[in-house]
């Protein structure tokens, strides 16, 4: 096992010592209500179960090594701290948030609890950004977001949208441009930031403010 292991360590290395040196609250996070040491022991069955080689073990620490299944290259840092009677959990793996959230998915599995949902949005920190949350399901939000742009003559550039949690659609009008971003938050509420950027802040945020109330109007929300 431990000759296997290692050429997989070897050409890792480089990968590994970056994530080793990335920011503390790099990563995707996870609270999970158990004690520290179950936590940690269900973090590093699912890295091995993952297909990652651990290198280091240490204080609630992990680095490890892996492939993707394409054959490239990954390394992956999962900081364990306990929060209360929680332990707070944050995943990292360099450019495959994809890969963090299925680990996070298999430590939930082992613990037997829900899988931690995406992570939320920065919230609006300019006077070009309105946010308000809404009752409404995600995609029933996403698609009234659409009718309001083409209510309102905008341009939809780009749309995506990640199952029930997360959605952003890009738009254009006369003059500025806009986002949208939708997250489901954990009180069932669908949390929308309508960010406008192009003319004065002062009409940034007007425009914003409306798109948000309109919003409202169509969802039929008081």
């Amino acid at each position: 096992m431990v000759l296997r292991a290692l050429p997989l360590l070897l050409v890792c290395g480089c990968a590994q010592s970056a994530v080793r040196s990335a920011p503390a609250d790099a990563g995707v996070p996870g609270l999970y209500k158990a004690p520290f040491d179950i936590v940690l022991g269900a973090v590093t069955m699912s890295l091995r179960e993952s297909n990652f080689a651990i290198s280091e073990s240490r204080d609630g620490r992990l680095v490890a090594g892996g492939y993707s299944p394409a054959g490239d290259r990954l390394a992956a840092r999962v900081l364990v701290e306990r929060a209360g009677d929680h332990c707070r959990v944050r995943v990292l793996v360099p450019g495959d948030d994809a890969a963090a959230r299925a680990i996070h998915d298999r430590i939930a599995k082992r613990l037997e609890l829900p899988a931690p949902p995406p992570a939320m949005p920065p919230a609006a920190a300019n006077g070009d950004s309105v946010e308000r949350a809404y009752l409404s399901l995600l995609p029933i939000c996403f698609d009234a977001v659409l009718k309001v742009c083409r209510e309102r003559d905008y341009r939809v550039v780009g749309e995506k949208r990640t199952g029930d949690h997360t959605g952003a659609i890009s738009a254009e009008g006369k003059g500025f441009a806009l986002s949208i971003q939708l997250h489901r938050r954990p009180d069932n509420r669908t949390r929308a930031i309508v960010h406008v950027r192009g003319r004065a802040p002062a009409e940034n945020r007007d425009e914003a403010a409306r798109v948000v109330e309109r919003l409202r109007t169509e969802l039929k929300e008081p």
